[in-house]
């Protein structure tokens, strides 16, 4: 049997208990306000504060990891070298995706910057002698030059797949791979848009599958904007 000793001591017991827990509760309640203030006061910083593309501000290299897409419009004229008879007159819309996949390198040299992967979608015309349609994808490497400017000068080169009903006396068939080369470069009127400004040779041929391959040579000259983030 318990005793009444025992019995006021298990009371005082589950009382004090009682007075624990109500402490406790009154404190996380007086907490919670607090708290939250924080957690909004943080995400508030986060949203005013963005992550920059930039290492150092604009022109000092781009962040690694920074992706771009890009939409340009073109035009250029042919050119009769490697044995092709004919000049090809083009005019072409294209979008491109990039992703920078290095940190700025070279840091103490004069070409420093960075490496970026870049696809690319193209679609035209040929505008000298027949119409014809041509379209594409290119994918290859950008090195784009952190000069501390506005002023982000870059050399590309890609490969990539081809349609096209150009046709003979230059192709002998509707599928031909598209080779290019070229240089250009951004201008950041704001922090991450760019005018972007490009030159490029434009090779299409089919690598010698079809028994007529003197192919395609035209250089271009495109504009348009670039979107970084």
């Amino acid at each position: 049997m318990k005793t009444a000793g025992s019995f006021t001591r298990n009371g005082t017991d589950i009382t004090t208990s009682f007075a624990r827990l109500a402490l406790g509760i009154a404190l996380c309640l007086s907490l919670t306000p607090a708290l939250h203030a924080q957690t909004l006061n943080a995400e508030l910083t986060l949203q005013s504060h963005p992550l920059s593309i930039w290492t150092n501000g604009i022109g000092s290299g781009f962040r690694e990891d920074t992706i771009d897409a890009a939409f340009t419009l073109g035009a250029g004229f042919g050119t009769r070298v490697f044995g092709s008879p004919q000049t090809h007159d083009l005019v072409l819309g294209s979008g491109s995706f990039g992703w920078v996949f290095s940190d700025a390198a070279e840091k103490d040299e004069w070409w420093r910057g960075n490496w970026e992967w870049l696809n690319e979608l193209f679609s035209g015309v040929q505008v000298s002698g027949v119409s014809r349609y041509f379209l594409g994808w290119t994918t290859g490497l950008r090195y784009s030059f952190a000069t501390g400017t506005r002023w982000v000068p870059f050399i590309d080169g890609g490969v990539g797949l081809s349609g096209t009903d150009m046709g003979r006396p230059d192709l002998g068939q509707p599928f031909e791979f598209n080779v290019q080369v070229g240089t250009g470069t951004h201008y950041f009127f704001r922090e991450n848009v760019a005018l972007t400004l490009q030159y490029r040779w434009l090779h299409f041929s089919d690598g010698g599958i079809s028994d007529v391959n003197k192919g395609v040579n035209t250089q271009m000259f495109e504009g348009g904007l670039t979107w970084f983030l």
